[in-house]
């Protein structure tokens, strides 16, 4: 079954609470690199920097292992292989394409576990908070602050759209979301104000928790 078959079911199944789709993905990718393990000793050996032991003339089977390289917009890296048992089939675009894919996979349980860290955090610390303590800004005018720093921080890193698990284009001004999509916004405030409500509480300070 394809992505595109996994999303068509998904969506046909109205499964829409939050989750991480191949969309997300790209839209974390900065850069894709391609080179094969002989090109890599190549260029070790050239820099003086090649271990092994066999002689470069004899690695023509390292011309069969295609490698992809995908640099996140964080500067981690992720890398997926294709290798080819028999030289006879080899063909460069599909060593690619498989070497994508298996680069790819490496990205979905790590935007999986930050999604889920982002949800509990939001649960655990939220709880029933609507007013905190004296003094703290609005939650609805930081959330609009916070949704303009978040656009920003994704145009500095050459991100123009990115879009919801419901196809809602989020890179658009705070005012023109979905009540669904400013939650993101507000829940991120709310947690922070939870935090801070939490110490505190631990400096033995009055805090209004709602």
């Amino acid at each position: 079954m394809s992505d595109l078959d996994i999303e068509t079911e998904i969506q046909a199944k109205g499964l829409t609470a939050p989750r991480i789709t191949l969309a997300d993905i790209v839209a974390e990718i900065q850069g894709t690199y391609y080179f094969t393990a002989e090109m890599g000793a190549r260029m070790a050996i050239a820099d003086e920097g090649a271990t092994g032991t066999g002689p470069l003339a004899d690695a023509g089977p390292l011309g069969l292992l295609t490698c992809c390289v995908l640099v996140l917009h964080n500067g981690f890296t992720v890398m997926g292989s294709s290798a080819c048992a028999s030289p006879e089939n080899f063909d460069a675009e599909m060593g690619k394409k498989i070497a994508l894919d298996k680069a790819i996979e490496l990205i979905w349980p790590l935007l999986g576990y930050q999604l889920r860290d982002r949800l509990h955090g939001a649960i655990e610390l939220r709880g029933s908070l609507e007013t905190f303590t004296p003094g703290l800004p609005d939650v609805e005018k930081v959330s609009a602050s916070v949704h303009e720093a978040w656009m920003e921080s994704k145009r500095l890193k050459g991100v123009t759209t990115r879009k919801s698990e419901d196809g809602e284009e989020l890179m658009a001004p705070y005012q023109g979301l979905s009540e669904k999509a400013k939650d993101l916004d507000r829940n991120s405030v709310r947690a922070v104000y939870a935090a801070i409500a939490s110490a505190q509480q631990g400096n033995g300070e009055q805090v209004n928790v709602g």
